[in-house]
């Protein structure tokens, strides 16, 4: 580098007088000067700058998440966090009283619902549509498959949960348990406040029906029937893949895992372990990995889990003879 500068100067200079050497050399020194001045930071930063992204045009850096320990949906996105080593910022809201309803979260996700996040300014709702957006800010670890088809594949499974089973799980959860964490901590004036103020009309009406009614509802054993069918159709496939989608594990893979997790937790694992050993072996698979670790096992709290399988054991019985009735 200094044989190539002082070349450069030589040739500049020449023969020339040495007042207008003087110049020449004053202003091939501001320009360096420049350049190291422009050059230095980036070589201090260059790690930071290295975790930069771009989208059109403009660096994002910064990543809230709104969430809850316990949401399914919110759990799908931390893993992915996780998967992908990114740093974010956390704003947890307890569902249970209500937080979800705040205006100023409403402002940010107007179905009151969680995860929200929030990508240097610019919110993203929908758990399907942030992990998707993930995976294109932040590529260098992929969570789609490059093949056409396993990508189809697992865009599917992702689909069958906005199709039902997110709100199939919901009807079992609260049915068998939120329905009794909720009467015991509101009157029925609040809670008939708290459901008035959920602003999807399907939502306020099946999460009304199986509060009332429990297992009971007849909502409720619609949601078991549709599991029973998805459990055998993962049981298939991954009879003859180690993932949902094919050989890589993907976005369909952490999209179904917080759901499973809650069966678990609900007592009911008995719906894969006595006769779906491939869903049984998947599910062991996922839980080795450090992001469902870093996602679920160390961020929710124990005794959530614990009142899950208190009340979710006490319906097990009648859950396990719907399931009967459909083998």
């Amino acid at each position: 580098m200094k044989f190539l500068i002082e070349f450069y100067v030589i040739s500049l200079i020449g023969n020339k007088p040495l007042s207008d050497a003087i110049v020449i050399s004053l202003r091939l020194l501001n320009r360096l000067t420049l350049l190291i001045v422009l050059t230095k930071p980036k070589c201090l930063l260059r790690s930071f700058i290295e975790n930069k992204r771009q989208r059109n045009g403009k660096t994002h850096l910064m990543l809230e998440l709104y969430h809850s320990d316990i949401s399914p949906c919110a759990q799908k996105v931390r893993i992915i966090l996780a998967e992908k080593g990114l740093t974010w910022t956390s704003h947890e809201l307890d569902l249970q009283a209500g937080d979800q309803f705040k205006p100023e979260y409403a402002k940010l996700n107007p179905k009151s619902v969680v995860p929200t996040l929030v990508h240097d300014g610019e919110p993203i709702i929908e758990s399907t549509i942030i992990a998707e957006y993930l995976d294109d800010v932040f590529p260098e670890i992929a969570l789609r498959p490059k093949d056409p088809v396993e990508l189809a594949r697992m865009r599917w499974w992702a689909k069958q949960l906005d199709d039902g089973a997110h709100m199939s799980i919901g009807m079992i959860s609260f049915g068998t348990t939120r329905r009794h964490q909720l009467k015991s901590k509101m009157t029925l004036k609040e809670l008939e406040n708290h459901l008035n103020n959920i602003p999807n009309e399907n939502t306020r009406h099946w999460q009304r029906q199986v509060i009332e009614q429990g297992v009971k509802a007849p909502l409720l054993s619609g949601a078991v029937k549709l599991y029973f069918g998805h459990l055998q159709q993962m049981n298939d496939v991954l009879s003859n893949s180690t993932w949902l989608a094919g050989e890589t594990f993907s976005l369909a893979d952490i999209a179904w895992a917080p759901y499973i997790t809650r069966l678990d937790w609900l007592g009911m694992g008995g719906m894969w372990t006595d006769n779906r050993p491939a869903v049984a072996n998947w599910y062991i698979n996922v839980q080795a990995r450090d992001s469902y670790r870093m996602a679920i096992t160390d961020f929710v709290p124990p005794k959530e889990i614990t009142i899950l399988r208190k009340y979710g054991g006490l319906a097990w019985q009648k859950i396990k003879a719907m399931l009967d009735a459909l083998e």
